[in-house]
């Protein structure tokens, strides 16, 4: 006797997690970004930022939580409150901890691979929640189709707000339930997660659900006594689920407040710039368009071809559907109204990925979608819309083809993708078996093509490369790190565009690079001559000024190029420093020490103010500062050099070099009389940076070129003449600063070795305590280089002293004069009022889920 057994299929969630996961892992393969498969992952923000940041996150979990709040590696230190909520406290990644530290890349491409599969899980879940009807099969197709959509391709390298695209599917289900009646507890707990994960993408999610709360209850109504318990059932579970991320996001405020959050991007001329943008937005629902700075809205010809059809299906009452395609205006109204634009951006412009939130309108593309495609036929009416829509937006491609950039194979590409498509639901009409063969078949030639395009479209560094430097720079980081444990060390190099790497290799730097440090040091900086701007410090080419006044004990320069992998970038060796005594060597590096570097705090006169700044002479900036903290009014910089100038197919006419014939190279040679064996500056603004090949004494010099403020940089001449060429690189250039100095080393030497006399004795050194001892005078104050943020307790022989400004932006600790030990401790503001928030958010939902439980009716 045969026994036939139940046949136990997967989860249909689970298959689209699965054919997901293998469609991405194969276009990245094809389009050269599969970390694990030879090709690079490294792209934008990811090579520059995240993989720092993840080796920070490392660090703190592996057992340094002293640096869990501020961090003495996030520049010249700052709060990470802000940084742990937008970048790292994703639950994803933890899966990072698994890897080797040189094999970060690969720990995010695996990140990104996940959270890629799980969006296109969680739809196709939520999709088949919605829409039990719809077919398995095409249920499916639409969780593909929103995992692997345009948005999702162009952004995926910011995998942090891959999170968002996880969890929406899942909120919106959980809101739909909420206002049907049902329990309000797991509404408030994925918004708290999704909060939590990623504010910023979280941010636009809280929109969104207002705006859909409103469309859900417009569209149920039937009693103002209904949409009123709708409504308090919508606020409550709301506010609950942002009281219980209150842990994270009071932390996160308080950070934002002390940060960027009261710095206002200009935004003139945004109405124009989204306006010009309007004539390309048809054409981005459409395969092969790929422009990061256009709006990424494909999600695929059938779900377009669907939501044609949904709008004219006479199925559905036209409430539901003038109210479905009010939330898709309103979002593509969001593309061109600078008012709704700024909205979802948090009403700061961004810096670069504009039109962040267009993850919402491919979503909802989707859910209209699926409501047509859960339909079991289609009228004639239907099946024409359907097909006449996306064969008007191919058209519109045909007119605006070179305004587009398309070739007319990419327009064939789309005319074949509809044609099969049309096909396919003409068939369905009879043969639903073969309808559904014949649309996962277009959707794959269509899906599978475009992704491939769009994570071709990003620029990325060599796969290898970053394991080659870490395993080259790390060991000799790491030692000096150890030895110079009471200074900062700073380098002449970076990997691509990383200034984070005092986060990689857990030493205190300056160079930094993150969306939530602070603005206004980053301006003091850049009037100091580092380069710096907005949310990024880096320190490449300093003077031993600002050496020693941030008390710079260690620099670290890469002395043998010829090792460089192609990802390195070296920004000159700094000669200014060659009588320093060197305290490492490994063929690759070589570490200097600084004999004048300050400790980072030191006794000063009280309520130290600073001086007035010149815009272009930085180095005047410089020893005006240390002048006043050292009460001195010595010069450490002699005068300008003046040079021998030689014109070579150029002309000059005041600040502006221009070329007597464009189509030819234009060489300005100076020839500067100079003492030799003297450390000497080069003052260079950003234009001369940006726009002129740089050699010094013959040997060409790269030097950091996203510079907006004149940098120096360094040599010690072996000879009695610098010689200088700059070749122009444009027709004309204007230029503000163009001068050599030579330093005044003994003046320099004599001031900080007076100001280390009254240095503070460091006995202690953690991101969030420091303590040693100092003599102070009377109507002195202890002053560091320690960025000033809330979160600061000092103490004085043990009694509780305020922390104030000194030089605007530093710690600085007022005391009697005398001989004490002045420690100073760190605390994350909001944190404990977060964390009582959270708790007592926490005992109301296990409340409400225990009333909940107790009035079920029992089961017999």
């Amino acid at each position: 006797m045969m026994v036939i057994r139940n046949r136990k299929t997967l989860p249909i969630w689970l298959v689209a997690f699965l054919i997901v996961a293998l469609s991405y892992f194969v276009t990245s393969w094809v389009a050269g970004t599969n970390q694990l498969l030879g090709g690079s992952v490294m792209m934008n923000d990811l090579s520059q930022q995240y993989l720092s940041l993840f080796q920070y996150y490392r660090h703190t979990l592996f057992g340094q939580f002293d640096q869990a709040g501020f961090s003495l590696s996030n520049g010249m230190g700052g709060l990470m409150a802000g940084n742990w909520v937008y970048y790292l406290i994703s639950p994803f990644n933890i899966v990072s901890l698994a890897f080797p530290v040189d094999r970060m890349p690969e720990a995010l491409y695996v990140i990104i691979w996940l959270k890629i599969a799980s969006a296109g899980a969680t739809f196709t879940w939520f999709i088949h929640k919605c829409q039990p009807q719809l077919a398995n099969t095409l249920a499916i197709l639409l969780g593909v189709s929103y995992a692997l959509m345009g948005w999702t391709m162009n952004y995926q390298s910011n995998l942090m707000w891959l999170d968002g695209i996880v969890w929406l599917p899942v909120i919106v289900w959980q809101l739909r339930q909420l206002l049907a009646g049902k329990h309000r507890v797991p509404y408030t707990l994925v918004l708290a997660l999704i909060i939590i994960s990623n504010y910023y993408i979280g941010f636009m999610i809280a929109i969104f659900l207002v705006f859909l709360a409103l469309v859900y209850a417009a569209d149920q109504f039937t009693s103002w006594r209904q949409l009123f318990i709708q409504a308090g059932r919508f606020i409550g579970a709301s506010l609950l689920g942002g009281l219980l991320s209150a842990v994270a996001l009071i932390p996160l405020v308080m950070d934002l407040m002390a940060n960027k959050g009261h710095v206002t991007t200009p935004t003139i001329g945004l109405a124009t710039k989204l306006r010009r943008m309007l004539w390309q937005v048809p054409a981005q629902l459409t395969p092969g368009h790929i422009g990061i700075n256009a709006p990424s809205l494909f999600v695929g010809t059938l779900v377009v071809m669907a939501v044609a059809g949904f709008c004219v299906n006479g199925r559905f009452s036209w409430r539901h559907r003038l109210l479905n395609v009010g939330v898709l205006a309103v979002l593509i109204l969001s593309l061109v109204l600078p008012a709704l634009y700024l909205l979802w951006h948090g009403n700061q412009l961004p810096q670069s990925y504009p039109y962040r939130f267009v993850f919402l309108i491919g979503f909802w593309l989707l859910v209209m979608a699926g409501e047509q495609l859960a339909q079991p036929d289609w009228s004639r009416a239907v099946w024409l819309s359907s097909v006449l829509f996306p064969l008007g937006l191919l058209g519109y491609q045909v007119l605006l083809r070179h305004r587009l950039t398309l070739s007319w194979v990419a327009i064939a590409w789309g005319v074949g993708i509809l044609a099969i498509l049309a096909a396919g639901f003409w068939i369905g009409r009879k043969h639903p078996t073969g309808m559904s063969a014949i649309l996962v078949l277009g959707v794959a030639l269509e899906i599978g093509p475009n992704s491939v395009l769009g994570l071709q479209a990003r620029q990325t560094s060599p796969g290898a490369s970053y394991a080659a430097y870490v395993q080259t720079v790390m060991p000799e980081m790491q030692a000096l790190a150890r030895q110079q444990n009471l200074g900062r060390t700073e380098k002449t190099f970076m990997r691509g565009g990383d200034r984070g790497d005092g986060y990689t290799f857990n030493y205190r730097g300056i160079s930094a690079f993150s969306s939530n440090n602070d603005p206004d040091l980053a301006s003091f900086l850049g009037q100091m001559g580092v380069p710096a701007y907005g949310y990024y410090e880096a320190y490449f080419n300093g003077t031993q000024l600002t050496d020693s006044l941030f008390g710079i004990q260690t620099l670290v320069d890469y002395t043998n190029p010829g090792n460089a992998k192609a990802d390195l970038n070296h920004y000159g060796s700094r000669t200014d420093v060659a009588a320093w005594p060197v305290v490492a060597e490994n063929g690759a590096l070589t570490a200097y020490h600084n004999p004048n570097a300050l400790p980072l705090g030191f006794a000063t006169a009280a309520d130290l103010t600073l001086p007035k700044f010149s815009k272009t002479d930085v180095l005047s900036n410089q020893a005006a500062v240390l002048n006043r903290i050292a009460n001195r009014k010595r010069a450490y910089f002699r005068a300008p050099v003046q040079p021998q100038v030689n014109f070579q197919n150029l002309k000059q006419a005041g600040p502006v070099l221009s070329k007597l014939d464009p189509k030819k190279s234009g060489t300005l040679t100076l020839r500067y009389p100079v003492q030799a064996g003297v450390p000497t500056y080069l003052l260079l603004d950003g234009a001369l940076i940006k726009n002129a090949q740089l050699t010094i004494d013959g040997k060409p010099i790269t030097m950091y070129q996203a510079t907006i403020q004149p940098t120096a940089f360094g040599v010690t001449p072996a000879q009695s003449q610098l010689t200088i060429t700059l070749k122009l690189d444009v027709a004309s250039v204007y230029y503000s600063t163009l001068q050599v100095r030579q330093l005044n080393v003994a003046a320099l030497q004599a001031t900080t070795k007076a100001i280390k006399q009254g240095g503070w004795r460091l006995q202690t050194v953690k991101h969030n305590v420091l303590a040693g001892r100092i003599r102070l005078k009377a109507d002195q104050q202890l002053q560091t280089t320690i960025p000033y943020t809330a979160g600061w307790t000092a103490t004085v022989d043990g009694r509780i002293m305020p922390v104030t400004r000194g030089l605007k932006h530093f710690l600085a600790v007022k005391a009697p004069a005398g001989d004490h030990r002045i420690e100073l401790r760190f605390r994350t503001p909001g944190l404990r009022l977060g964390a009582v928030v959270s708790f007592i958010a926490l005992l109301v939902i296990a409340g409400l889920w225990w009333l909940n439980e107790k009035r079920r009716p029992t089961k017999h």
